[in-house]
């Protein structure tokens, strides 16, 4: 509790601490892959058919009418998220209640902040995560829009600053994904 203003990192920290390497790659680096792939099909102008003719131009003005749709996008996956968490925390099922007892895996690090992980508090992490980072994106494209409407950046801060949010909204997504897969094979195990 040294720096009180900067708890809002610790889920982020945990998850990072407790993410198994194949969730990682699920998480982190299919999003990243993909957002790289968008940000040099699209902003580089490259031909995705060169016999069909097929080349996306993008404008500068259509690049700053794509940050609207990624502001809500973030903010239906933050209240996506927020309302998993509501549903998670107050449920009275047999099976979550099993899972504050559940051991998840052993602490490899022997990090006393993970001293005691069960499949519960993996679950919240995971969860927490999700709500801080989609509301961090959320905060990232709404200052982006207000700097576009103020300020006309390059081509290439656009492109640079739109595969960064693009990514981070993958990363929600795919994450939540996971989260509500998991969840849905909690409340339905017999």
């Amino acid at each position: 509790m040294k720096h009180l203003n900067l708890e809002f990192l610790f889920p982020i920290e945990f998850y990072i601490k407790t993410t198994e390497w194949y969730d990682r790659n699920w998480d982190i680096t299919l999003p990243a892959v993909i957002s790289t792939l968008v940000h040099f099909c699209i902003f580089h102008n490259l031909s995705i058919s060169p016999k069909l003719g097929i080349c996306l131009r993008i404008d500068q003005s259509s690049i700053v009418r794509i940050l609207p749709t990624l502001i809500q996008c973030a903010a239906i996956i933050f209240s996506f998220s927020m309302a998993c968490v509501t549903i998670f925390i107050t449920s009275t099922n047999k099976n979550i209640e099993s899972l504050k007892e559940m051991p998840f895996k052993d602490n490899p690090q022997n990090d006393p902040k993970i001293a005691k992980l069960t499949c519960y508090r993996r679950f919240l992490s995971a969860y927490t995560h999700c709500m801080i980072t989609s509301a961090l994106t959320t905060l990232y494209t709404v200052i982006l829009y207000l700097i576009s409407e103020v300020i006309v950046l390059s081509p290439n801060n656009y492109a640079i600053n739109i595969s960064v949010a693009l990514f981070l909204l993958m990363h929600i997504l795919f994450l939540s994904i996971r989260n509500i897969s998991g969840l849905f094979c909690v409340f339905w195990k017999k």
